[in-house]
């Protein structure tokens, strides 16, 4: 049995009491064990040392210390904050913020962001991030602190774009067949379809003469559609037409966007330039990874819509042609699958015979 402090005169000498007094249990026998009258009993039990005592030995009454103990529902927020501390992520600032009236509110926000974050990281180790190894290691960096899952959601993003337009840039210039999983049914006889009537000025001139009204092209859905003129006057009017009848735009062009809106008064649309320029508008003519991304994206964004691609012969001048007549034939299959149509115009005189033919092959001819 211990006996009572002789310090504080309030309880038992233990080790561990004692050690509160600045001294080891070794050294406070020492000092007041033997200061004890000889066949004087000392003391157990429960405390009742007299005020007189406390008065002549000097001793403070000590206060009694709050209850530090947790609840169950504080313990279980502690309970969740050193879990994240032992799977990586940075908690310092909410360590800080532990007796603080507004740490459950900020267990809360965390727990938002972590789990946006292992959502992040579940996706990217899906992802084969050869060739993007540096950005893939500072995303991880990223994916540890949740005071940066914004950050890490825009990272992420771009870094799924950096591979798509590279996958596409793959497809294109090394020809590899582009499939991708579709519930988009292939009978025909389902396929959406439209049609337009666009007549030429002689059509038109036939017509104020009495002449055959029943000058009419049928444009289907699903198709890309070339047309061999040595300016682009008739497929932008079809392309107008088309857009006016309801189907969402997107017009790719060498030419100026503001000069081709003007000319041909073309509805509110979006308008991409072939361009080196720096404009926000403008798609470099060699970067065709990134410009593929983008009318892939259009495509999925828009059910029924139309592509205007002006420019195919300063896109052969700045890549080869090989490569523009693998970017063709990738197109033609995204706008079959996604029940699209494209209008493509060429001039005859600007490509070899041979290669006019190879691209007849792939599209339908609108002439």
């Amino acid at each position: 049995m211990y006996e009572i402090c002789k310090i504080c005169g309030d309880k038992k000498a233990t080790a561990s009491h004692v050690k509160t007094h600045g001294l080891s249990y070794e050294e406070y026998r020492k000092k007041y064990e033997k200061s004890a009258p000889k066949g004087k009993k000392v003391a157990i039990g429960p405390n009742k040392t007299s005020k007189k005592t406390k008065e002549r030995t000097g001793a403070k009454p000590k206060k009694s210390k709050p209850d530090t103990k947790l609840d169950s529902k504080a313990q279980d927020l502690h309970d969740i904050m050193f879990t994240w501390d032992l799977e990586g992520y940075d908690v310092s600032d909410l360590k800080k913020r532990i007796d603080k009236k507004d740490f459950p509110n900020l267990i809360k926000s965390y727990e938002i962001a972590i789990d946006k974050l292992k959502d992040i990281e579940g996706k990217l180790n899906k992802l084969d991030t050869e060739g993007h190894e540096a950005e893939a290691v500072e995303l991880r960096k990223m994916l540890k602190n949740p005071k940066k899952v914004i950050d890490a959601t825009t990272a992420f993003g771009e870094l799924t774009q950096l591979m798509e337009e590279d996958f596409f840039t793959f497809v294109v210039k090394d020809g590899v067949k582009f499939i991708e999983p579709s519930d988009i049914d292939d009978d025909e006889d389902e396929r959406k379809s439209s049609s337009i009537m666009y007549m030429s000025e002689e059509d038109l001139k036939s017509k104020d003469a009495g002449g055959n009204q029943d000058s009419k092209l049928n444009v289907e859905k699903g198709f890309c559609y070339l047309i061999e003129e040595e300016k682009p006057d008739k497929s932008y009017r079809i392309f107008k037409d088309l857009v006016e009848a309801g189907n969402e735009g997107l017009c790719i062009t060498r030419d100026f966007p503001t000069k081709v809106k003007k000319k041909f008064k073309l509805p509110k649309m979006e308008i991409l330039w072939l361009s080196n320029s720096e404009e926000e508008y403008a798609f470099s003519p060699v970067e065709l990874g990134k410009l593929m991304t983008h009318i892939e994206r259009f495509l999925v964004r828009n059910e029924d819509s139309v592509i205007m691609l002006s420019g195919l012969e300063y896109l052969i001048t700045q890549n080869n042609y090989s490569t523009i007549l693998k970017l063709i034939q990738l197109l033609n299959e995204q706008v079959a699958m996604r029940g699209s149509m494209l209008i493509l115009p060429v001039s005859p005189l600007a490509l070899e015979k041979r290669d006019l033919k190879l691209i007849e092959r792939e599209l339908e001819v609108l002439n």
